[in-house]
């Protein structure tokens, strides 16, 4: 019993060993005992505590792989918060496009009724007017970019089209209760896409603050104005506020039980938990090997 219990435990004394009923099955009582020892407490797993404090993954995006501050979460006026240059982004895929024509001849185009872009004309690829009124934009192919591949669905006709031109940029030369702007200082950028673990396009091409700055705009914001906000830099570029790609972290601050990180404002998950391997496993069952001066004999199961 002495060599059973330096094995199981942190070292016998004569109590444990005088107090062991040898008339039992020796082999039976052992690992009745060591299941005693497992039950006695609740476990705690390994898989577990790594989970809720890893970061997920952002896939192959060379940019985010290294540089966890452009994936936290932030003010929009603080340090790496990031901005979106194009009209329409992933954010927008099954919603309504609206063009209404404007007192000069330009075409507002928006969506879900909130203003996005003011734009000289609205043409097929083939340089054919597509006309005012509604448009769904649920078509397969996309380029969240400044000019990037921009289709929309003719309701009418129920086929999509490509518009000419491409993702328009943001240019937005009037005022709105349905849109809230700012001033910004000069963007850092554009950073490359930011990428799902299965490889799809989700966030876009973004620009971002490489220093915090502070204004009187900036300390009236409240956060119900994050989802329409738009910032104008100093040499009149206009960009949408991306807070939906900002990330909460999974910190000791902030747990997540499930290990993943999510949106700011839509709550949409960007990073995967960590997949399971030997190292995060929730429950592994692991014989040890003791080497003894004849054999190896198993002699343990330890629960981890």
């Amino acid at each position: 019993m002495s060599r059973f219990f330096q094995q199981t435990t942190f070292g016998p004394n004569l109590a444990m060993i005088n107090s062991w009923d040898y008339s039992a099955n020796m082999t039976n009582a052992m690992a009745s005992w060591i299941e005693s020892q497992m039950i006695m407490t609740m476990p705690t797993y390994h898989r577990e505590y790594f989970r809720k404090r890893v970061d997920g993954e952002v896939g192959n995006s060379a940019p985010y792989r290294n540089t966890n501050e452009l994936l936290r979460s932030h003010h929009p006026c603080g340090k790496s918060s990031r901005w979106m240059r194009m009209a329409f982004r992933e954010e927008d895929y099954g919603q309504e496009i609206t063009a209404t024509e404007r007192f000069d001849g330009t075409i507002l185009l928006s969506v879900a009724g909130v203003p996005r872009t003011v734009v000289n004309s609205w043409q097929r690829r083939n340089g054919a007017d597509i006309g005012m009124g509604t448009f769904l934009f649920d078509c397969w192919i996309q380029e969240f970019r400044p000019n990037g591949e921009l289709r929309i669905r003719i309701v009418a006709e129920n086929r999509c089209i490509r518009v000419q031109g491409g993702n328009p940029a943001i240019f937005l030369p009037l005022s709105s209760n349905l849109f809230k702007n700012i001033d910004l200082p000069p963007l850092a950028g554009p950073t490359k896409n930011v990428y799902l673990a299965n490889r799809f396009n989700l966030g876009g091409e973004t620009h971002y603050l490489s220093n915090a700055f502070s204004s009187g705009q900036c300390k009236d914001l409240d956060p119900s104005d994050y989802n329409n906000l738009i910032g104008t830099t100093q040499d009149g570029s206009q960009f949408k506020y991306a807070g939906y790609i900002e990330l909460n972290n999974n910190s000791l601050d902030h747990l997540r039980a499930d290990g993943v990180r999510e949106f700011m404002i839509t709550g949409k998950e960007l990073c995967a938990n960590p997949a399971m391997t030997f190292a995060n496993g929730e429950c592994y069952i692991v014989l040890l090997l003791l080497v003894s001066f004849q054999m190896f004999q198993p002699s343990l199961f330890l629960r981890l």
